[in-house]
Formats: structure tokens, C-alpha cells, sequence
């Protein structure tokens, strides 16, 4: 009995000293974190401010969260600038540069450098679609930061299926989310609560970066076997629903997300809040006929309720303004960001000259 015990106890001390050692490689290394996000009102899910993470994916690059919570400078609950909040998902949040490189703080600088005091505030989410984004606006920011100005970004390349409940569960979308838009505009659904056994892994992931990276890496090959290329197109929906339903979700997606966009300028509107959208596009603007059908509808709908509307034209070559991981394009590279930031400026500039005297020195 003794020598068992001495096994075990001889195994147990050295799976501490492995784990223990594992911890400290993984932290001062960099090769992981620990769990960097949390549920906000039990209904979004986002970061948690001032943490601290490596990002890997496209570019390496040391990612820093501000005090709300988002990739950008610290910013004030209120303060005297003309303030310009940009809402989107992972293309505004932009983790693959640092802070100084993304659009948003190189607009900033364009305008501080007119001598206007502009602040234009990053509040990309990874992952989510126009119905979070507006859940966010309406839960997180209206309640306690002042915005004079609001521009949503709207990427073509997948906000149709993360506003779509059918839609990501037919294509096996990687996105989380779980706030959606039916087909006149309401938004509907909620963060789910966490079981007993989620908040063990949840706590555990708070407090170590060794078993939140291993968890993240199992979740990334998990949902790597769910991903097709012919989810990226629409064809894996279409198998698995049917023609039929696979266009009626698609129209669907269309119509909501327009409504959406619609009441939401009325809304703002009635606050005397700008309210603009920006058309991010795929890179290569490879496209079915539901995401062309819907770029012209947006751009449509815009003109009629007076939404100021930009579709970024960038460069002609994709390679130069996306980066590139060896096997596919993926979000704005920093050639990328100047561009947007050099694109966004001149629009605002044009349709929107007229800066409130509290944002001129």
C-alpha cells in the first residue's frame, strides 16, 4: 500500500510541476491567455477591459483592449470631442494590427491634425452581425458612453449569415452568436445562460492560460471540421434545406437586415444622431446571387431613407490591402487600414463638412 501510494503521490507531483511548468512557458512566451471575454447583461458576449492577447491568425500581433472592452485607446464616458462610433465585427476590431495601424486611430489622426477634436471610436466585435451590433449599441453604449455619430460597417462576407438563425445553422457558421433579425427587422434572441459544468470551465480558463489555450485550440479543430469551402458560397445550405428554403432564409436574411438598418436610422434620427453605413466587401468580391442581390438593395435602401452610404473600393489588387496566411485572404492588412482610413475620411469630410463647433479647437 505504501508503494502505491508513493506512485501516486510521485505522478501527482509531477503533473503539478509539468502543468506549473507549462503555465509559465505559455504566459512568458506569449503562446497563450487566459480567457479574455465575458458575458455582458447575460446577453453579449465581449471582451474584458485591459486584457492582454497574442494573435497568431494572418499576422502576429500583440492585441491590447482599452477600458470598454474593444481594441483601441482608453476612451472617456463623455467629454467635449465630436465623437464617432464605428460598429462592425473583426474587420473594424482589427486584432491582426496594433492600435496606432487600424483605421480608426489613423482617422483620428487626420482630423486632430485639422486641428478638430474628433475621437472615432473602435467598437468591432469579432464574429457578430448587424443584430448584435445593434443590441451593443442599445445595451452597451447608448446607456453610458456619449456618441454624436455613428457608422456601421456592414461586411458582406458573412453578417447575412451571422444575422440568421437558419443560416448558421445550415452552413456550420464559426460565429458564436446568438442575437438575430427575422424578416421585418426585430431582433430577437439572448446569450445563453452557462450550465454548471460551463462556469467550472469557464473559471478554470479565467485562471489559467495553459487550459484556456487548450481549450481554444480544441474548439478551433472542432470547428474547423464543421467549416466547408462550400459554406463560404451558400451550396452546403442549400444541400442540406433544399432550394427552396435555402432562398427563403437568404431573403429573409436580406429583408431583416435592411429593416434593421431602416428603423435604426429612424431611431438615431430622432436623437439628431448621424447615422451612416459602410459597405466592407470579401476580398475579391467573389459573391452568389443572394449577397450581390443584397449589396444593391443596401445600397438602394440607403438612398431612399438618406443614409449616407460607402462601398470601399480599396485597391484593385486584394493582395495588397488583405493579408495573406499562404492559403486564403483574410481581413485588412495595414495597407489595408491606411486605405479605409484615407477612403472614410474623404466621405465623412464630404458628407458630413460641417463639424460641430465643440470639435473645432
Amino acid at each position: 500500500m505504501r508503494g502505491i501510494l508513493l506512485k501516486l503521490s510521485l505522478i501527482l507531483a509531477g503533473t503539478f510541476v509539468g502543468l506549473t511548468l507549462g503555465e509559465v512557458i505559455v504566459r512568458a512566451f506569449h503562446l497563450g491567455h487566459t480567457r479574455t471575454v465575458f458575458e455582458f447583461n447575460d446577453n453579449l458576449t465581449k471582451f474584458k477591459p485591459h486584457v492582454g492577447f497574442m494573435n497568431y491568425y494572418e499576422n502576429a500581433n500583440w492585441v491590447e483592449i482599452n477600458n470598454l472592452g474593444f481594441h483601441d485607446h482608453d476612451r472617456q464616458a463623455t467629454n467635449d470631442n465630436y465623437r464617432i462610433l464605428f460598429l462592425g465585427d473583426s474587420f473594424v476590431e482589427g486584432r491582426q494590427v496594433d492600435i496606432e495601424s487600424l483605421f480608426t486611430a489613423r482617422l483620428e489622426k487626420k482630423f486632430a491634425a485639422e486641428g478638430q477634436k474628433v475621437e472615432t471610436i473602435n467598437g468591432g466585435v469579432p464574429g457578430t452581425g448587424t443584430a448584435y451590433q445593434y443590441v451593443l449599441w442599445k445595451e452597451f453604449f447608448e446607456p453610458q458612453i456619449r456618441v454624436d455619430h455613428i457608422v456601421l460597417c456592414v461586411f458582406v462576407g458573412n453578417d447575412l449569415v451571422d444575422n440568421s438563425a437558419d443560416l448558421m445553422a445550415a452552413a456550420d457558421s464559426t460565429s458564436d452568436s446568438t442575437i438575430f433579425v427575422d424578416s421585418e427587422g426585430n431582433v430577437f434572441g439572448r446569450g445563453t445562460q452557462a450550465g454548471r459544468a460551463r462556469k467550472i470551465v469557464n473559471y478554470v480558463c479565467d485562471h489559467s492560460a495553459l487550459a484556456n489555450t487548450s481549450y481554444e485550440s480544441v474548439y478551433r479543430l472542432k470547428k474547423s471540421f464543421q467549416v466547408t469551402a462550400a459554406a463560404r458560397d451558400g451550396a452546403n445550405v442549400s444541400e442540406k434545406t433544399g432550394a427552396q428554403n435555402v432562398a427563403t432564409a437568404w431573403e429573409s436574411s436580406e429583408q431583416g437586415t435592411i429593416a434593421l438598418i431602416k428603423s435604426w436610422k429612424a431611431e438615431l434620427t430622432a436623437k439628431k444622431i448621424p447615422f451612416d453605413v459602410v459597405i466592407l466587401d470579401r476580398p475579391g468580391k467573389v459573391y452568389h446571387r443572394f449577397e450581390s442581390d443584397f449589396i444593391t438593395r443596401l445600397q438602394v435602401a440607403c438612398a431612399q431613407d438618406q443614409i449616407d452610404c460607402l462601398r470601399l473600393k480599396l485597391s484593385a489588387d486584394p493582395y495588397e490591402t488583405y493579408s495573406f496566411d499562404g492559403v486564403s485572404l483574410g481581413h485588412f492588412n495595414y495597407r489595408g487600414h491606411e486605405l479605409t482610413a484615407n477612403e472614410l475620411y474623404d466621405f465623412l469630410r464630404s458628407r458630413h463638412g460641417s463639424i460641430p463647433s465643440r470639435a473645432r479647437s
